[in-house]
């Protein structure tokens, strides 16, 4: 919700100066715990990963002002049938310092995601309480996109993001291999087609966040472009990514997505689709943000940084899998050739042909 600074109390503003109610909230929690007290809060995912200064106030305070001890990521059906929302549990202690967090992810909390709460095996709530007795102990081990601690360290260069999907995408840059952001790359052009103009024909490539491109009769780009979209595939504070798109040529792009336009010539664009595809989870995904409508910013894409290898390098993957697209292509149109043979065989067996078959 929403407040007026008059209705606020002045000790709750000096800590963050804001009008949400959910970040009064944990400013409020953080006054009333005792020194050493310790609270569990369940929070709006945008707590955790707005870009306000407001939000990010709050998160430094809780790191640098508190202990924070976990960020436990629910299930965004958690609240059904009142609300969709991404929310997490923050764990945190008064007045200690924080040297790392713990971070988990609730996939399954026992109960289906529809409205009707029907419980679903697979609960991952009686292992969370088994690891969050035992994750101090020498004995633990981490599972990198489910859960592991993060260093305060990692937390500050991150500028305070408390986004579980940061540090638990589960991504390793490689070593040894120069990274560039996308923005020094490549320009990001929003799309203008509406995505509802889509056509199953039409004259020209139409990208969206479908699977499969579509066809429109108009067309905004013309060239080699990376077509992402910018909003959840899934929606109802869930963040996910379908597909992305390689284009070449004279394209429309849905408003709901963004090109990369190449206007560097350091990297191959079709070697970045062919990463960006791969990894669409592990860097994509992560900078989406929004506990209801999730969304991915262009400037967060524009800061995302990828590894780029020379240009011989990226050469030579893409040869390598374009021999391998035309062995696929060999071998498919060597199975069509079969099945024809074996459609041809299963007609005329046990007709007039059966016996010059049999001979």
């Amino acid at each position: 919700g929403s407040l007026d600074h008059e209705s606020c109390a002045a000790d709750l503003l000096s800590v963050v100066r804001t009008k949400k109610t959910e970040l009064l909230f944990v400013a409020l929690f953080d006054r009333l715990l005792k020194p050493g007290g310790h609270a569990a809060v369940i929070v709006p995912a945008g707590v955790l990963e707005s870009d306000s200064t407001a939000h990010q106030t709050i998160r430094k305070r809780l790191v640098e002002g508190n202990r924070l001890i976990a960020v436990v990521a629910l299930p965004h059906w958690v609240f059904k049938p009142y609300a969709s929302v991404a929310t997490c549990i923050l764990i945190f202690q008064k007045g200690a310092s924080t040297d790392r967090v713990w971070f988990y992810r609730i996939d399954n909390d026992g109960f289906s995601d529809g409205a009707n709460k029907v419980e679903v095996d697979g609960s991952d709530l009686p292992g969370l309480l088994s690891l969050w007795s035992q994750r101090e102990s020498p004995t633990y081990v981490p599972l990198e996109t489910k859960h592991r601690f993060v260093s305060v360290d990692e937390i500050r260069e991150a500028n305070y993001d408390l986004c579980h999907r940061v540090y638990l995408s589960g991504y390793h840059y490689p070593k040894g291999v120069s990274r560039k952001r996308i923005g020094d790359l490549f320009h990001i052009v929003r799309g203008t087609t509406p995505a509802a103009t889509a056509l199953d024909e039409g004259e020209f490539t139409f990208a969206t966040t479908s699977a499969e491109l579509r066809r429109s009769e108009n067309w905004q780009l013309d060239g080699e472009a990376i077509v992402i979209p910018i909003v959840s595939s899934t929606g109802h504070g869930h963040a996910s990514i379908k597909s992305i798109h390689y284009v070449n040529g004279k394209v429309a792009v849905a408003t709901i997505c963004v090109a990369l336009v190449p206007k560097s010539e350091d990297v191959d664009t079709k070697f970045v689709y062919h990463l960006l595809l791969r990894f669409k989870n592990q860097l994509l995904v992560p900078l989406m943000r929004g506990s209801a409508n999730v969304s991915l910013s262009p400037d967060r894409l524009a800061d995302l940084e990828i590894p780029v290898p020379s240009p011989q390098e990226q050469q030579k993957f893409l040869e390598g899998l374009a021999n391998l697209d035309t062995e696929i292509a060999e071998l498919e149109a060597s199975i069509r050739l079969k099945q024809a043979e074996r459609a041809s065989a299963r007609e005329g067996f046990g007709g007039a042909r059966l016996g010059t078959i049999l001979q």
